[in-house]
């Protein structure tokens, strides 16, 4: 294995500015292989700038496991998350994950989120999705998300699950600790028609709140 170290470092050193995956791919092995390859900083700065975004979205992912993660990075992982970020469809969700893993509870993307879902601002930057998995995967003791959560659970079609999964996983995870969530998301599962619609979801919605009161019938 270790012959392959060489191999990553020159290959990345000659391909680094190509706007095309496999340099990425080559990085992200090493990032993952080889985290103390005494040239690996470098190269993640170097991708850093890159035109290519699945290769600078790679060396945000360094840096920020490093520690390096400001605000302008922050925002350019949101925008990376975007159907024109300039990445493929399967590599937006590592663009999403690493919000969550680094940026969690961060105010301004807690407000961008909320605002995107409920104002409905077509042009903001949030995709509809990314949006309502940010803050589902924030800390429950978030009270600007329970608010938002709360206005969700009382609509008459509750909340959308709709291209997300666990949602309701989640979903239990903040009704067990705020019981103004509890009553709603019950109420919610106890409609037959959604409760069809999100019956994957069930067992984890359980597992979290591990709460009764839900209709039999």
């Amino acid at each position: 294995m270790a012959l392959m170290r060489p191999l990553f470092a020159s290959g990345l050193r000659c391909t680094r500015r190509m706007a095309m995956p496999g340099p990425a791919t080559m990085l992200e092995s090493l990032l993952l292989g080889w985290p103390e390859h005494p040239r690996l900083e470098a190269l993640l700065r170097d991708a850093r700038s890159s035109i290519s975004a699945p290769l600078r979205l790679v060396g945000i992912a360094g840096l920020a496991a490093r520690g390096e993660t400001p605000a302008e990075t922050r925002d350019e992982v949101l925008e990376l998350c975007g159907f024109w970020s300039g990445l493929d469809y399967a590599d937006r969700p590592l663009a999403l994950h690493l919000l969550i893993k680094y940026w969690k509870d961060d105010e301004t993307l807690i407000t961008g989120a909320v605002d995107m879902l409920e104002q409905r601002q077509y042009r903001s930057v949030w995709e509809f999705t990314d949006a309502k998995a940010y803050l589902l995967h924030c800390s429950t003791d978030q009270h600007k998300v329970r608010q938002w959560l709360q206005r969700e659970l009382e609509k008459p079609r509750s909340i959308n699950i709709i291209g997300l999964d666990n949602v309701w996983t989640r979903v239990g995870l903040f009704a067990k600790d705020d019981p103004r969530l509890l009553e709603p998301a019950i109420a919610s599962w106890n409609q037959p028609e959604l409760r069809m619609m999100h019956l994957r979801e069930i067992v984890g919605f359980v597992q979290s709140v591990r709460a009764v009161g839900f209709a039999t019938s």
